[in-house]
C-alpha cells in the first residue's frame, strides 16, 4: 500500500509540473512502452511461472529456464519494436511533437525496455524462494528513489523526456539487486534449453492472439484521441486515468488476499455463497467510489492541477470505466480461481463487434466520447464473464451430485471396488 501511495504521489507531480503538451507527449510514451512489453512478454511470464515452479530448487535447470525466457524476450522485444514504432512516432508527429524531439523519446523507451526485459524474468527467482521481504524493500526503495527524483526536478524544470528518463533509471536499478539474489539459487551462466524454449514458444503461440488484442485494447482510449483528438485531449486522459491508479490498491488486495481463499472452497453451496458475497461487496464498493467522486469532484481534480479543473463530468466517465473495469476483472478472477474460463476467447470477437458499431455513433475526437466508448466496449466481457460463472455454478453442482451418487453406491461383494467404496 505504501509502495502504491508513493507512486500516486510520483504520478500527481509529474502532470501538476508538466505542461499538457509535454504530458500528452509522456502518456503517449507509457501507452507504447506498455504495448511492447506485452507484445515482448506474451506468455514468457506464464512459462517461466511454470517451468521454473517444476525446477526451482535444481539451481542449474532454474538458471536454463531464466536464460531461455530472457533469449525469448529479447527476440520478441525487437518485434515488439518494429511492431509499434511506426505508431509511437505517428502519433508524437501527428500530436506536433518536433521530430528530433520524437526520436529521443522512442530511444528513451527502448532503453526502458531493455532494462525490463531481463528485471521482469529475474524476479521470478527469488520469488520462487519466498523472497518476499527484500521483494517489499527493493519495492519501496525504487518508488522513494522515483518520488525523490521527481520531487528535485520538479523544482528546476520538467518534460516528457526528464520523465520517462526517471522511469529508465527506476526500471533498470533493481537490476543492481535482482541480479545478484538470482545468482544465489539460480546458475545464471548456463545456456538456454531447447526442452524448455520448446514449452515456452508452445505458449506463446497460444497467449499471442491475447497479447496483440490487449496491447491496444488496454489502452484504447488513448490509442483513439491520440488518433483522432489532440494533444489537450490525450494530456486530459493521460491525467484522468492517473487518479485512476488509486483503484490498484483495492485490486491487489482482491488478488492476494480474497481469490486464493475463493479458489480453496469445495462445497459447492458455499462456492456459490462466497461467489455472491465477493460480488455483492464489490459493487457496494464500487458504487459508493462513484458516489463519493460525485460528491467531492472539485477536491479531486484539485489534485491534478489547475489545467484540469473543468472535466468534471469526464472525470465521473473515467472512474466509471475503471470501476467497471475493476468489477469486471474481479469476477474474471474468481472464475480463473475455479476454473470456469470455458469460450473466453469471445471476448475478443464480441468486443471487436461493438466497437465496430460505436465508431460511426461517436466523435472520437472529443475526450466525453472516447470514455463512453471505452465504458460500451466493456459490456461483452462484463457478461461473458457472468455467463462463466453461470457455467461454473452448474459444472461445481453436477461434479458434486456425480460425487455423491457414486460415494452412495452399495459395495458389491465382488472383487472389484467402485470409487467411494470402502472395500469389504
Amino acid at each position: 500500500m505504501i509502495v502504491q501511495v508513493v507512486g500516486f504521489a510520483s504520478g500527481l507531480l509529474f502532470i501538476r509540473c508538466m505542461t499538457q503538451t509535454e504530458y500528452a507527449y509522456y502518456t503517449i510514451a507509457n501507452t507504447m512502452q506498455g504495448s511492447m512489453n506485452v507484445l515482448a512478454d506474451m506468455g514468457i511470464g506464464i512459462g517461466v511461472s511454470a517451468l521454473g515452479g517444476r525446477v526451482w530448487q535444481d539451481r542449474f535447470q532454474l538458471g536454463q529456464v531464466i536464460q531461455t525466457a530472457i533469449s525469448l524476450r529479447k527476440k520478441l522485444a525487437l518485434g515488439a519494436a518494429v511492431a509499434v514504432i511506426p505508431f509511437f512516432l505517428y502519433f508524437l508527429l501527428h500530436q506536433r511533437a518536433p521530430f528530433i524531439y520524437a526520436l529521443l523519446l522512442i530511444l528513451i523507451v527502448l532503453c526502458s525496455l531493455t532494462s525490463q526485459l531481463s528485471a521482469s524474468v529475474l524476479i521470478a527467482v527469488p520469488r520462487f524462494h519466498a523472497q518476499i521481504s527484500r521483494l517489499q524493500r527493493l519495492d519501496l526503495t525504487v518508488s522513494l528513489v522515483k518520488l525523490l527524483l521527481v520531487a528535485v526536478l520538479c523544482s528546476f524544470w520538467m518534460n516528457s523526456a526528464i520523465a520517462l528518463c526517471i522511469g529508465s533509471i527506476t526500471v533498470a536499478l533493481p537490476l543492481l539487486f535482482l541480479k545478484p539474489w538470482a545468482k544465489e539459487f539460480a546458475d545464471l551462466s548456463a545456456f538456454p534449453n531447447p526442452a524448455f524454449r520448446g514449452e515456452m514458444t508452445g505458449i506463446i503461440k497460444s497467449q499471442a492472439p491475447n497479447a496483440f488484442f490487449y496491447c491496444i485494447q488496454g489502452q484504447i482510449t488513448v490509442w483513439l484521441i491520440g488518433f483522432f483528438g489532440k494533444v489537450q485531449g490525450v494530456a486530459e486522459i493521460g491525467a484522468l486515468g492517473r487518479l485512476a491508479v488509486a483503484f490498484s490498491i483495492i485490486s491487489s488486495v482482491m488478488v492476494t488476499v480474497v481469490v486464493p481463499r475463493f479458489a480453496r472452497c469445495h462445497e459447492p453451496k458455499i462456492v456459490i455463497q462466497r461467489y455472491c458475497l465477493i460480488s455483492l461487496v464489490l459493487l457496494i464498493l464500487s458504487f459508493s467510489v462513484v458516489v463519493l467522486a460525485i460528491l467531492y469532484t472539485p477536491q479531486c481534480l484539485w489534485l491534478l492541477g489547475p489545467k484540469y479543473q473543468h472535466l468534471h463530468t469526464e472525470f465521473i466517465l473515467c472512474l466509471i470505466s475503471t470501476v467497471l473495469g475493476f468489477f469486471i476483472g474481479s469476477l474474471w478472477s474468481l472464475n480463473a480461481a475455479r476454473a470456469w474460463i470455458h469460450k473466453s476467447w469471445l471476448y475478443i470477437p464480441a468486443t471487436l463487434v461493438v466497437q465496430i458499431g460505436l465508431i460511426p455513433l461517436l466523435d472520437l475526437s472529443k475526450v466525453r466520447e472516447v470514455l463512453i466508448f471505452g465504458i460500451l466496449s466493456q459490456v461483452p466481457s462484463l457478461i461473458l464473464n457472468l455467463y462463466m460463472s453461470h457455467k461454473g455454478f452448474r459444472t461445481e453442482f453436477r461434479g458434486n451430485t456425480l460425487n455423491q451418487t457414486l460415494t452412495s453406491q452399495p459395495c458389491p461383494t465382488t472383487l472389484a471396488t467402485p470409487p467411494g467404496c470402502k472395500g469389504r
